[in-house]
């Protein structure tokens, strides 16, 4: 989210409707495999609210949630990995191979592996004249 591009090209009294991925986003993974970890703090609700209003925005609306998301078998985490290179960019199922064993041992262990999405959602208006 650009919020000097979208003040830009809102109309005045245009409103703002944005969910984000946080950079919270599954870290439980990146733990999990030894993986560099983002910054926790780097995009959240809070950092992205105060961005709007630097822009003179007035925030409606602001949530935040950490949604539970399940991993019953190392395939379906090997899988994700592989849709969302962003989340440990050099994943490779070789390079990760002595990780991933411990984890699906863990999760065989547990029944399940449980990473958290950070999702935030932000209504904004920017005032008209």
């Amino acid at each position: 989210m650009n919020p000097a591009e979208t003040a830009r090209v809102l109309a005045p009294g245009g409103r703002l409707l944005t969910q984000q991925v946080g950079s919270r986003n599954d870290l439980e993974l990146n733990v999990a495999l030894g993986a560099p970890s983002p910054d926790p703090e780097a995009w959240t609700l809070a950092v992205a609210v105060d961005r709007l209003r630097d822009h003179g925005f007035d925030v409606v609306d602001a949530q935040e949630e950490m949604i539970p998301y399940v991993f019953h078998d190392i395939g379906a985490v090997v899988f994700h990995l592989r849709t969302v290179p962003w989340q440990i960019r050099d994943f490779d199922p070789e390079r990760y191979g002595r990780p991933l064993r411990s984890l699906h041992e863990r999760i065989r262990s547990a029944g399940a592996f449980t990473a958290r999405n950070h999702r935030f959602l932000i209504e904004a208006v920017l005032p008209g004249s």
